[in-house]
């Protein structure tokens, strides 16, 4: 994921509140409804108008980060998120729906989406997690992320061949960016997690 100063602003957000009272984090649900109409309708134009050349874009004010972001702040209020939890929280909705909206353009067959689901999911989990994790976590702290291995590389580019899917660029990019966005918000989904187990003990 290339929007380096979108996940910049995220984390920028987190810091802006540390001097929040430290509660225990629940109810990450809360990130996902409560929109307005038209904060609704932002995220309809998000979804119509992604392309492929969305990933590369690095304008960290976009309409959909606004309103995920204003919706954490009036989660944190209802459920006493820490401010790590708001972060993690924010990280998940944009993961969730930059997944989506890739599943939405996606240039693959419905076949070829059924198979690539199957084989990332008999895929091994940690070794995927080991690929793309530390990378992932890297840029949701603002930083940058370790360069991946030519092993690393040559696995994911197996999975590709054992899904069946084109080997070409745009089939190639669009597999490391779902894969990358589903794999971040699995993490910032244990991060939250982490907020409030840390909270409560």
């Amino acid at each position: 994921m290339k929007r380096r100063n979108l996940l910049s602003g995220v984390a920028v957000l987190g810091a802006l509140l540390a001097s929040s009272p430290s509660q225990a984090a629940n109810g990450l649900e809360c990130i996902l409804g409560g929109y307005t109409a038209e904060q609704q309708q932002v995220f309809a134009d998000y979804y119509s108008g992604f392309t492929a050349a969305s990933l590369e874009q690095e304008d960290a004010s976009d309409a959909h980060v606004n309103a995920i972001a204003t919706r954490a702040v009036a989660c944190a209020g209802l459920h006493s998120w820490p401010p790590d939890a708001i972060t993690n929280a924010v990280y998940y909705r944009l993961s969730n729906m930059l997944a989506h909206a890739l599943e939405l353009k996606t240039p693959l067959t419905p076949e070829q989406m059924v198979s690539l689901n199957a084989t990332l999911e008999n895929a091994d989990q940690t070794r995927l997690r080991a690929t793309l994790g530390p990378g992932i976590e890297a840029s949701m702290a603002g930083e940058e992320g370790p360069e991946m291995s030519d092993e690393d590389k040559t696995y994911l580019g197996l999975l590709v061949i054992q899904a069946g899917l084109p080997t070409d660029r745009p089939s190639s990019e669009f597999f490391g960016a779902l894969l990358g966005a589903r794999m971040m918000a699995d993490i910032a989904a244990e991060k939250f997690a982490k907020n409030s187990s840390e909270e409560t003990q």
